[in-house]
């Protein structure tokens, strides 16, 4: 036999979307160290590009030293770079706290399958 569920046979929920929203970003955090992980990778990959970025400019900069002209070119890099030095460390700091986390948990440290003469 086959269900078939119409659409506003199961009546209407009491959730709006900043409830849905909260649920989502509880379960996506409590239960997951992604987020974490992500800020990490993220900062460490846009540091190395614009730590690329910044050594191609002191290249070009040498190699057309009268031509180039001077601008915030060089500031720009240092924000990026240092910005995302920034977010590296954050999301390093976020793994310690995740692992904290993880440590405090109230989870049982054996799930019993099944229990005998108890």
């Amino acid at each position: 036999m086959t269900h078939i569920l119409i659409s506003g046979a199961g009546g209407k929920t009491k959730n709006n979307f900043f409830t849905l929203y909260d649920m989502a970003m509880l379960g996506f955090t409590n239960h997951s160290k992604l987020p974490l992980r992500l800020s990490a990778f993220i900062g460490f990959f846009s540091a190395l590009i614009s730590l690329l970025i910044a050594i191609g400019y002191f290249i070009y900069k040498l190699i057309y030293w009268y031509e180039f002209q001077v601008g915030t070119a060089p500031m720009v890099i240092g924000v990026f770079f240092f910005s995302s030095v920034q977010l590296f460390f954050i999301g390093i700091i976020g793994e310690y706290i995740g692992a904290i986390h993880t440590q405090v948990r109230k989870r049982p440290l054996v799930v019993e399958k099944e229990r005998i003469n108890f």
